[in-house]
């Protein structure tokens, strides 16, 4: 309405009341270049976070910092982007001119008002345009210029609705590439080329029930068509149609023989069904046979996570990262696997990477999130899965954003959330999740609502297992279980599911009818030995080496091999085979640490202290050091000079995380403030790792000495920091054991038996309850001292009948019945003369006595009792009391 002067008022209005607010600035920044105040402008947007802005505002705020002289801070911004944009002779022309241009006043108005973007009336100049800025990746301008093709003609032209999906596809914004895709195919759907890329994306996007049809029409009409052939393989085996995806492999098979992508799904096919040995001998001689070919490597890598080979996979996936440092899907991969190793800290670096980019940012909140909830660090899993819903409110992100809320006690919440979802692929995830929710508060109707899912969904084996889950004990019930798995895998879920409710031996029996039914599954085969070892059984040993033989310096063998050997107090193999493990990569954070509490269970301190310094050896502080040098010349700030410099000097971590909590108090420039962020952030999985080591080391050596008070504190420390350290957890909950404090330490054990399946946690747990249980005890005592001739010379029998009773755990009050039965005895030449008529007299008594123990906290307790007791001859009722008050030091 040009009503300028009003709309800056409200803008400022905003501004006051949504002080962060940065969309508010913008559009007031847009009023002022309307009306070329560029003064204004230049305010308004200095206020705004650098990374808040488009690369072409941030130029523009580039030109404005020339144009008032801040050659400094201008020369940054157009060196930041001439390092993306090379070919931008327009910024660079203005970066090597810029002290000239900015003086001339001409010049300067001209380059200023180029804010706006101009168009040739010739649709086809446009096109043309649009082509060139896609050949130099100036993805954004092509874009815009397509956009503004559609709007200007009014009406959607296939042509350009493809090109803007085939610009999202290489900007891996699948999403937006499936909406123009699917406008185009709505125009023309008899285009097979059209059809090919709409079926295409929605494969890649995981969408493969809507893929599935499409792909199975365009492979009827076009059977040497490779890409689209193996797509509809991979949907038919998410689909479970493995029948269909091995008929479709048989026929590409006999058409390309040999085609590397097409052997390659072979082996993918045998991985997919779990057979291991047959999938890793196609990769080898696939590997054997060509020319090297990182495809057929960075496949091999995805492959050998069936079988655990994970040093392998990692030495592949880092050897890409090598080549190509910025291949997102490899640091994704990466990342992944270093959790499956329980490398957490070097994962949650590789993702928080992807929060100082834009592309690709929902994807790390996401894996995050999952991160967070295996590592118990709920509040974090919560805010990283609802940053990822937020951005992009897909059903994948439903899932793990339920999970979380569920975890957090938000129960309601999420099962709100998982009735959103609408994909097929989803919705049986849901109906699973969000049985399993009603399972923790309510058996009775979780099975029914496990009943309403089988219903939708009556394949589900492990639907029908928890629909049916008041009978899983039932003898008839297992049979109808193994008559109705369909296959292998249903069988080994089976399994799981029984392992998870705590029935062993029903859990070995299902592992045992899964190798039965496939002896080339290998998930049955290894998940009957991680089971046995989960459980302390010596006999997962063999096992292990039987897969040993076929799959020999296997990471994931071993590493449960050396488990289960220390879980047995086999202490000494159990380390050898740590000591393997180190050889293949003695870096690895999480063997260092298994290897030394191995050791410290053998009370074999020297050797754990010993092994938790080797992740200590090369102080993080110093790594940190070096690379702040350079920024260190630019920052003035006495603070940070001072914590800089102390680097130097620093022992393991203690100068990172000084600086880490002062970050804020420095003096910084917004630049020098993220480029300090970004130094620590690359090196934050080495402070983790090192501060969780020196925490564990500490603890471990006061509760080897005894020193259960320090133990306790440190403990208590870790977890708060790494609260996924089930070590951790138990050490902690037996602390509070010695200080007799088993009301902290079962909250403690519970958590590793809800969250971790601890079977040590299980023990103790038990113990914990049974020792606090009411109890009855019955005990009798006999004395006899032969006295001093006939002095003291006594048979005593004392018998005692208790009730004792806890409550809150640590609190007893015991009652109990005595009665007392003395009998003089007499030297064989006594002195005394009437002793015939002494002897087998005997004296009685009966009492009750009432006895109070408590302990107040780690260092004070208290236990007070009455006794009264009654002679039955000649002597008086006597009554004793005490109060005793300790205290430890």
């Amino acid at each position: 309405a040009e009503k300028y002067d009003q709309a800056i008022d409200l803008y400022k209005q905003l501004i006051f009341e949504k002080s962060r607010d940065w969309e508010v600035y913008i559009e007031l920044a847009n009023v002022y270049l309307t009306l070329k105040d560029y003064h204004n402008v230049f305010e308004t947007l200095i206020e705004i976070p650098y990374q808040e802005l488009d690369e072409s505002s941030q130029i523009y705020l580039a030109d404005l910092y020339a144009y008032y002289k801040h050659y400094e801070t201008a020369q940054e911004i157009y060196e930041n982007y001439l390092e993306k944009h090379s070919y931008s002779t327009n910024v660079y022309r203005k970066y090597s001119n810029m002290r000239m241009w900015s003086k001339d006043e001409k010049i300067s108005s001209e380059i200023l008002d180029k804010i706006t973007y101009f168009y040739s009336q010739k649709d086809e100049v446009l096109d043309v345009l649009a082509k060139d800025y896609i050949f130099a990746r100036r993805f954004d301008e092509a874009i815009k210029t397509y956009k503004h093709l559609i709007q200007r003609s009014k009406k959607d032209d296939p042509c350009y609705l493809i090109e803007l999906g085939d610009i999202y596809l290489t900007l891996d914004e699948k999403g937006k590439a499936i909406e123009y895709f699917q406008k185009a195919y709505g125009i023309d759907p008899f285009d097979d080329k059209l059809k090919r890329k709409f079926a295409l994306t929605l494969a890649w996007s995981d969408m493969q029930d809507r893929a599935l049809p499409l792909l199975e029409e365009l492979f009827e009409k076009n059977r040497k068509d490779q890409i689209v052939g193996i797509e509809l393989i991979r949907a038919y085996v998410l689909e479970r149609k493995e029948r269909k995806a091995i008929k479709v492999l048989t026929k590409l098979k006999k058409t390309f023989p040999k085609s590397p992508f097409v052997l390659m799904e072979i082996g993918n096919m045998y991985a997919r069904l779990g057979h291991a040995l047959e999938a890793r001998e196609v990769y080898q001689n696939l590997l054997n046979s060509t020319q090297y070919n990182g495809n057929i490597y960075f496949n091999y890598a995805d492959v050998m996570r069936l079988w655990g080979e994970y040093y392998e996979a990692e030495k592949i996936y880092r050897k890409d990262l090598e080549q190509n440092p910025d291949n997102r899907e490899t640091k994704f991969k990466l990342a992944w696997l270093l959790v499956n190793m329980k490398r957490y800290e070097e994962a949650e670096q590789i993702y928080k990477t992807f929060i100082f980019q834009k592309n690709n940012l929902g994807k790390a909140y996401y894996r995050l999130a999952k991160v967070k909830l295996l590592q118990r660090d709920l509040e974090q899993a919560l805010s990283f899965a609802n940053k990822s819903f937020v951005i992009n409110p897909s059903d994948k992100n439903i899932l793990v954003l339920s999970e979380a809320l569920a975890k957090n006690n938000k129960k309601d919440e999420a099962l709100s959330l998982l009735d959103e979802i609408e994909s097929k692929r989803y919705r049986k995830q849901a109906a699973y999740q969000k049985g399993k929710i009603y399972l923790a508060e309510n058996k009775k109707l979780a099975i029914d609502v496990f009943k309403k899912s089988l219903e939708l969904y009556p394949d589900n084996i492990e639907l029908y297992f928890y629909a049916n889950f008041d009978k899983i004990k039932n003898e008839e019930f297992k049979n109808t279980l193994v008559i109705r798995a369909k296959n292998a895998e249903d069988l080994t879920k089976i399994a799981w599911n029984y392992s998870e409710n705590n029935l062993e031996t029903e859990a070995i029996y299902f592992f045992e009818k899964a190798i039965e039914k496939d002896e080339k599954y290998y998930p049955a085969k290894f998940g009957l030995a991680q089971n046995l070892a989960m459980n302390n059984k010596i006999e997962a040993v063999k096992d292990f080496d039987v897969l040993l033989k076929d799959f020999p310096e296997d990471y994931q063998i071993l590493l449960w091999k050396a488990r289960v050997l220390g879980w047995t107090k086999h202490f000494k193999e159990s380390i050898e085979v740590y000591n393997i493990l180190r050889s293949l990569n003695p870096n690895d954070p999480q063997i260092i640490r298994e290897k030394a509490r191995v050791a410290a269970w053998d009370k074999n301190i020297d050797l754990s202290l010993e092994t938790y310094d080797k992740a200590l050896n090369f102080s993080v502080d110093l790594k940190l050091y070096e690379n702040l040098i350079p920024l260190s010349h630019e920052i003035e700030d006495i603070n940070f000079k001072r914590d800089f410099d102390s680097l130097k000097n620093m022992p393991f971590y203690f100068g990172y995380e000084r600086i880490k909590n002062n970050l804020n108090r420095y003096n910084l420039s917004k630049d020098q403030e993220r480029l300090l962020e970004k130094a620590l952030l690359k090196n934050v999985a080495k402070f983790n790792i090192q501060k969780s080591i020196y925490l564990e080391r500490k603890a471990k050596y006061a509760y080897y000495r005894m020193h259960y008070i320090e133990a306790n504190a440190v403990y208590k420390e870790l977890i708060d920091f790494f609260p996924s350290n089930e070590e951790a957890i138990f050490d902690y909950a037996q602390t509070y054991c010695h200080l007799n404090l088993c009301n902290k330490a079962r909250p403690l054990y519970q958590i590793l038996v809800d969250d971790f399946n601890h079977s040590r946690a299980k023990i103790a747990l038990e113990r914990n309850k049974i020792k606090a249980d009411p109890f009855f005890r019955f005990a009798h005592e006999f004395f006899q001292e032969a006295g001093r001739g006939d002095l003291d010379r006594v048979k005593r029998n004392r018998t005692d009948f208790n009730f004792g009773y806890y409550f809150s755990c640590k609190n007893l009050v015991t009652f109990t019945a005595h009665r007392w039965t003395e009998e003089p005895t007499y030297e064989k030449n006594t002195q005394i003369k009437d002793v015939e008529n002494l002897k087998d007299i005997t004296y009685d008594a009966y009492g009750y006595s009432i006895d109070f123990e408590t302990t107040f906290s780690k260092y004070i307790g208290t236990s007070l009792g009455f006794r009264q007791k009654y002679y039955l001859k000649k002597f008086n009722t006597t009554n004793l009391g005490h109060l005793f008050l300790w205290f430890r030091a």
